[in-house]
């Protein structure tokens, strides 16, 4: 689901001498998620239900935060641009 959004935002920030670079940084975030995901099984034996799926929680909300603030940034600079 998230996919063609961020494709989306990616293209839209990039300049277009840099899209392939904008577009691996930007397929990291699936490398982080394969990473993550086989980790939490272990956590669960290791710390617990609760704190693994607290955890997880933790890194959505820092992910969510993340993704508002660059369509903040962006959104900013693109009335910037436009008042111009």
């Amino acid at each position: 689901m998230g996919a063609g959004l961020q494709q989306s935002f990616v293209s839209k920030i990039a300049p277009p001498h840099m899209r392939g670079q904008y577009f691996a940084a930007s397929s990291l975030r699936f490398t982080i998620s394969r990473t993550i995901a086989p980790l939490s099984i272990p956590m669960t034996v290791w710390i617990g239900y609760n704190w693994t799926f607290f955890i997880l929680f933790i890194l959505a909300l820092f992910s969510a935060a993340l993704y508002w603030l660059m369509f903040y940034s962006l959104e900013k600079k693109s009335l910037k641009w436009g008042s111009s």
